[in-house]
């Protein structure tokens, strides 16, 4: 075995940008599309999750990041204790303890 370690390419200075095509894709015989990676990166969207396909009423193709479940709740209880005083609640609670 040799004792020398390769040198690694120094990185350029710059971000290289992608070439090739950055809004468009063909659909392939299996009818699977690409999504060029400009796109996945502006949408937020990471390999391995989940996108959701639907129709608005223009007739076009709509992809949309799958939110999580946890993300569903947020704001759901938006306005349920309006007239809820917590601090005289927390209050009641120490003094019994």
């Amino acid at each position: 075995m040799s004792d020398k370690v390769k040198a690694k390419k120094a990185n350029p200075p710059f971000k290289r940008t992608r070439k090739g095509r950055t809004r468009s894709s063909r659909v392939s015989s299996k009818n699977q599309v690409t999504i060029p990676v400009e796109i996945l990166r502006q949408a937020g969207i990471a390999p391995n999750e989940l996108v959701n396909f639907k129709f608005n009423k223009s007739g076009e193709i709509v992809i949309s990041k799958e939110g999580s479940a946890l993300e569903s709740l947020f704001g759901a209880l938006s306005g349920t204790y309006v007239d809820f005083d917590l601090r005289k609640e927390r209050d009641e609670w120490g003094s019994k303890y």
